[in-house]
């Protein structure tokens, strides 16, 4: 008989919790309240082509460009490429994903994949840059290999 009761008085409470609910609208915040800020070559990325945009898990935005990778702190870009960054063996950098380890790894357009672990980058061996190694997606399948 208790039980009884207590479902009872659950399911009173869920309705005229619900029905209360149901009464308030919720306001989207005005567009004004947005900041949105352009970004080009001119105040900070690589180069105006960017071909993904992605958050990792430590807050940073990493952009991909024809011109190498750049990382948005929130304040100033630091620069990826080729020329500063070995590992890369291209600069075009078309895609990244990071995994369950806070590892990131960056495809790019012929020049195979770069990971970033412990702040040091290093391109996979396996590949050659011989141009075919055009990467547009990294996934992890089992939550340890990537693929």
């Amino acid at each position: 008989m208790r039980k009884i009761f207590h479902i009872a008085f659950l399911l009173i409470f869920l309705l005229l919790y619900t029905t209360h609910a149901a009464d308030k609208k919720y306001v989207l915040p005005s567009f004004e309240s947005y900041v949105i800020t352009n970004f080009t070559a001119d105040n900070g990325l690589p180069q105006n082509t960017v071909d993904m945009v992605k958050q990792t898990s430590n807050g940073y935005l990493w952009i991909g460009t024809y011109a190498g990778l750049a990382r948005y702190d929130g304040v100033k870009f630091i620069h990826y490429n080729k020329s500063i960054t070995p590992a890369f063996k291209i600069n075009h950098v078309t895609t990244m994903y990071e995994d369950t380890f806070g590892t990131s790894w960056f495809g790019t357009n012929g020049g195979g994949i770069v990971r970033l672990a412990k702040h040091s980058f290093s391109a996979l061996s396996s590949f050659t840059s011989n141009g075919e190694e055009y990467i547009k997606t990294i996934q992890q399948s089992d939550g340890r290999n990537i693929i």
